[in-house]
């Protein structure tokens, strides 16, 4: 799996491309985060068009769970509140990323899937967040 990370207008861009396994993308949020953090973004594009091999029902579920729970722990350090996540993701893969949305949301993150660029786009810049210097407080 390859991971590329980019800033972009208004927010950071994350393209995924390549075979999907649990443990790589697992890393992959890892590596997403930390970049988060030394960028100060609250907004993050997180492109999954490119994958190969969809996640079954419960690699989907132990995916949105483990991001969740990472993004989670972050908070009670002072960092990466607010954080706002647009998934793009192919016609192919949406229902199996819905669910790992609502995975996700019911375990605080703020997070959505959408199949088309412009919707995602506009997701993540019309919407308020926490500035990095609100998030240190």
């Amino acid at each position: 799996m390859q991971l590329t990370i980019s800033p972009d207008d208004g927010f950071l861009r994350v393209h995924v491309s390549g075979h999907l396994s649990l443990a790589d993308a697992n890393a992959a949020f890892v590596e997403m985060l930390a970049a988060v953090e030394q960028h100060g973004s609250t907004r993050v594009l997180v492109d999954c068009q490119d994958l190969h091999d969809a996640f079954d029902t419960l690699e989907g579920f132990d995916h949105a769970a483990f991001g969740a729970e990472l993004l989670r722990d972050s908070w009670s350090s002072g960092a990466l509140h607010g954080v706002r996540f647009g998934y793009l993701v192919s016609e192919a893969d949406a229902e199996q990323a819905k669910f790992g949305e609502n995975v996700a949301v019911n375990r605080g993150m703020n997070v959505k899937t959408f199949t088309r660029l412009e919707d995602a786009v506009r997701w993540l810049t019309s919407h308020p967040t926490h500035s990095a210097s609100l998030r240190q407080e």
